[in-house]
């Protein structure tokens, strides 16, 4: 009960979750009343083995429990802090200060993540996110020191995570550069052939092109700072200027697709925004989009479908386009469509990566472009609600409406600036939000319209507007 408390940190624990997580197939009929006394012994635990302070952390508050904790106070926390800064840092650059704050992050970790914890769901949710996390700070770490001409201090460190995990090509290149600068160059080509073979055995597909660049260079007997290990795709269209409101459809994508990392069945996350034309899906998509960017650290993908068009994009040329994204060699994409499908999926499993998929037509046109690994997200927007991918592949649902008077109001203020605003009555513009039905593309245009002509009265356009009964840039 502590580790599931200190995973969920700060958040309330609802007592039918501890119910399934104690007892996931048979819960007992009692099984509420042991929970409660399971949470007076955990007090008294605390209170016995820390003080009254540490027992006081753990709160009743409906429908369950909390444990509340400060910054700093877990290492997880503490970790996440360090990685982050050192983020701030390029490779190799401020005195190696990347690399000190790495090796802080590294010294957080005294073992595997909740060892001593019972494998419920929870907690082997935590313990596969957290070990993930770690490798990824690891690789960083490595990335720090190889750029500032570090090699053979790192070799045993690095054989001993690609004995863990050999088919991670970015430890698999570490390792070989480091074995290489350690004079050990067919050591270093002895650990390509392994990689190469196990996957053409088990995958049926090559080493990446940083590992085959690699190999060469070995071959030819150069040396320089190791770059990326693949591509980070950072394809976002920019974020609308004055987005307003939509916090109901925000806290949606929050809730199905924010915690994918903790997913217990191992699936992607995909949620489907609906709704008409101009009713502002790809603005929340993007929007949210940007909000949530350093959740994916590995890229995000974007594409317009252009579904309701005549000549809509095809399955394959999408994937040709995300797997040369990712940084496939155009000539390497297999061209049966199935085969490009696994091998988008392959490249996407053990990555962190949002795909934002807009103006989707149906389901046929997005589900080979779904991801298949437990770290990605998928937005999916189309004026069709996609019932098949919601009945088979899972995907949530978000119904887009229309603004409301007040967001439809501030949208249209927004857009005309307080200059305008100012010489404009507000029974005027208040009417002009109706008569655009409080639609944003509709409201942008009126916004723009007036821009563009200031000898133009608000009052004037409206009357305008109610004689031709339409909307005209």
């Amino acid at each position: 009960m502590l580790s599931i408390l200190l995973v969920r940190a700060n958040n309330v624990v609802a007592v039918e979750e501890f119910v399934d997580e104690l007892w996931p197939r048979r819960p007992p009929v009692d099984a509420r009343a042991l929970v409660h006394g399971y949470v007076s012994r955990l007090r008294r635990a605390l209170r016995q083995q820390l003080d009254d302070a540490a027992a006081a952390r753990l709160v009743t508050r409906k429908p369950g429990y909390l444990l509340r904790v400060q910054d700093d106070e877990l290492d997880v926390h503490r970790y996440g802090r360090l990685v982050a800064a050192a983020r701030a840092h390029p490779p190799g650059g401020s005195g190696g200060l990347r690399l000190a704050l790495l090796d802080r992050a590294h010294a957080e970790w005294r073992g595997p993540a909740l060892q001593d914890a019972p494998p419920t769901a929870v907690v082997t949710a935590a313990r596969v996110r957290l070990t993930e996390d770690r490798l990824v700070g690891l690789q960083a770490r490595f990335d720090a020191a190889l750029a500032l001409g570090q090699g053979p201090e790192l070799v045993v460190e690095l054989t001993e995570l690609v004995a863990a995990y050999p088919l991670r090509e970015h430890l698999v290149r570490q390792l070989m550069l480091s074995l290489h600068r350690s004079g050990r160059s067919a050591d270093a080509l002895a650990v390509y052939r392994d990689i190469r073979r196990r996957l053409t055995n088990e995958l049926g597909i090559d080493p990446g092109a940083g590992l085959r660049d690699l190999e060469v260079m070995i071959l030819r007997g150069t040396d320089r700072p190791l770059a990326p290990a693949y591509v980070v795709p950072a394809q976002l269209p920019a974020d609308a200027g004055g987005f307003v409101g939509r916090r109901a459809l925000l806290r949606a994508l929050d809730t199905g697709l924010g915690d994918v990392t903790g997913a217990t069945d191992g699936a992607s996350r995909c949620v489907v925004l609906a709704g008409p034309a101009g009713i502002g899906k790809t603005a929340v998509a993007v929007h949210w989009a940007h909000r949530v960017r350093d959740q994916f650290p590995d890229g995000q993908l974007y594409v317009n479908l252009q579904g309701y068009s005549a000549a809509p994009l095809r399955p394959g040329e999408i994937l040709a386009r995300f797997t040369r994204a990712l940084g496939v060699p155009g000539e390497r994409l297999p061209p049966d469509p199935d085969e490009a499908a696994a091998l988008y999926r392959t490249l996407l499993y053990n990555r962190q990566v949002l795909v934002l998929l807009d103006n989707v037509r149906d389901e046929k046109q997005v589900r080979p472009l779904l991801p298949g690994g437990p770290g990605c997200c998928t937005v999916v927007t189309s004026r069709h609600r996609l019932e098949g991918l919601v009945a088979r592949e899972g995907a949530a649902l978000a119904v887009v409406d229309v603004l409301d008077t007040n967001e439809a109001l501030r949208l249209l203020v927004d857009r005309l600036g307080p200059e305008r605003t100012r010489r404009e009555p507000r029974p005027v513009l208040e009417r002009l939000v109706e008569r655009c039905g409080r639609m944003p593309l509709a409201l942008r245009m009126v916004g723009a319209h007036l821009l563009c002509r200031p000898d133009q009265g608000a009052s004037d356009y409206l009357a305008e507007l109610d004689r031709s009964d339409s909307l005209t840039c």
